[in-house]
Formats: structure tokens, C-alpha cells, sequence
């Protein structure tokens, strides 16, 4: 097998987030080198993000969110997140399934939630994940009561 065959390539999703990236970066007047530095890698790495060549990991996105000031969903906007992404992206149609706009706007207005995002990430076991997950349900569900 050869290398080619072992790695994954970028989808038409990875360039899709890669065009929002850069179209966000050129709303807000960020040069290249400004947000680059911002995340700490070289220009040369932004712009394979912005082509879609190299993939955006989870904790890099969220990363992107906060120097850009917008919400994972920005990047994903008309996406239709149920389809396979080996054959590429397809638009969202009207009543597709995606996660609803509020908790979406939560998490880009509250830097609690990126930070508990990425502690959650950062959790190795999935027995605590899923501990914590229902502590957080209960939590949540008292506080409303």
C-alpha cells in the first residue's frame, strides 16, 4: 500500500471551511501573516487551510472562532452535515438536520463554552466524557427548575 493510499485526502468540506476561513480573515481586514501569528503557525500553513489542502483540526477551529470572531457554524453554514464527506459536501436543504442556531450563537457569545469545550476535548476517557455529559445534563435541568 502505498503512502497515497494511506493518508486522507481533503474533501470538498475541508475547502469549503478553508474558503470561510479566508473570507472571514478578509471581512474582518486581517492580513495573512496577522491571523497566522495569531495561531501560531506559518503563512504558508493558513494558506493551505484557506486552499482546503491541509484539514482544520476540532481544537484549531475553535482556535479560528475566537481571533475571528465567529461561531463554528459560520464554517459549516449550508453544509448538509449528514451526507458523507468522502463524496463531497452538498448543500443543506430546507428541514435538513443541524444543530439548532441557538446553542450554535451560545457558544460564539460565551467564552465559557469554548473553554469547556476544549477541557471536554482534552478528557481521554470516554467513560468520563460520558459522565460528565450526564452531570451536565442534570445541572442544567435543576438550574432551569
Amino acid at each position: 500500500m502505498s503512502k497515497a493510499d494511506t493518508t486522507r485526502s481533503a474533501t470538498d468540506i475541508d475547502r469549503i471551511v478553508g474558503q470561510r476561513i479566508k473570507q472571514r480573515r478578509e471581512e474582518l481586514r486581517f492580513s495573512q501573516d496577522r491571523l497566522a501569528t495569531g495561531l501560531g503557525i506559518s503563512c504558508q500553513q493558513l494558506q493551505k487551510y484557506e486552499r482546503g489542502i491541509n484539514r482544520v483540526s476540532a481544537s484549531r477551529l475553535i482556535e479560528l472562532c475566537r481571533l475571528l470572531s465567529a461561531s463554528p457554524d459560520y464554517f459549516f453554514e449550508g453544509i448538509d452535515l449528514g451526507a458523507p464527506a468522502v463524496g463531497g459536501a452538498t448543500t443543506a436543504g430546507a428541514g435538513a438536520d443541524r444543530p439548532s442556531e441557538s446553542a450554535l450563537a451560545l457558544v460564539a457569545r460565551n467564552p465559557d463554552v469554548v473553554q469547556l469545550i476544549e477541557a471536554f476535548v482534552a478528557i481521554r476517557s470516554p467513560d468520563m466524557r460520558r459522565k460528565l455529559i450526564e452531570m451536565t445534563s442534570i445541572l442544567g435541568r435543576d438550574s432551569a427548575a
